[in-house]
């Protein structure tokens, strides 16, 4: 894994602000009918191939992100991360991070999850995928509201 190390501390000092990680990214769109937020799970496959997020399980950042996410992020949104596990924690944190750098996540498509992290295939999302985005999507729309409009910040 020295190429993942290799690319993710260069990164790091590249661009300190943002979150780094792997592949796959998410997105979200605004239902311009109900005025909710959708979850997008596959954004290459938009037209736009825009992505606001990262899974959490390979996201890089700095000490002084991490100590100001647990610090200053809202306190309900924290309490929620630590009363329903895992949950939407990354969502939280890229909302924290969008929120106070007005940047967006990197992602480095080139390393595959399965070279980093291993075969994923009892994730939760693979259960009930459907169940998995509707989860997902309240999620997304409750950031939204504790933080005061959407904070995550598209590619």
């Amino acid at each position: 894994h020295a190429e993942t190390l290799d690319a993710f501390a260069w990164g790091r000092m590249a661009a300190p602000d943002q979150i780094l990680g792997t592949y796959p990214e998410r997105n979200f769109r605004l239902d311009a009918a109900t005025g909710e937020y959708e979850y997008v799970f596959h954004p290459r496959k938009t037209a736009s191939k825009q992505y606001s997020f990262l899974l959490g399980q390979t996201s890089v950042v700095r000490r002084d992100t991490i100590d100001g996410f647990i610090h200053t992020a809202p306190r309900q949104a924290l309490a929620f991360i630590i009363s329903h596990k895992p949950t939407c924690e990354d969502l939280t944190f890229h909302f924290y991070n969008g929120n106070a750098t007005g940047l967006p996540p990197i992602v480095f498509e080139d390393l595959a999850p399965v070279l980093v992290l291993g075969e994923r295939n009892d994730q939760m999302h693979k259960q009930n995928k459907k169940l998995w985005n509707a989860r997902r999507q309240r999620c997304l729309n409750r950031l939204a509201e504790e933080f005061g409009g959407m904070a995550l910040v598209r590619s």
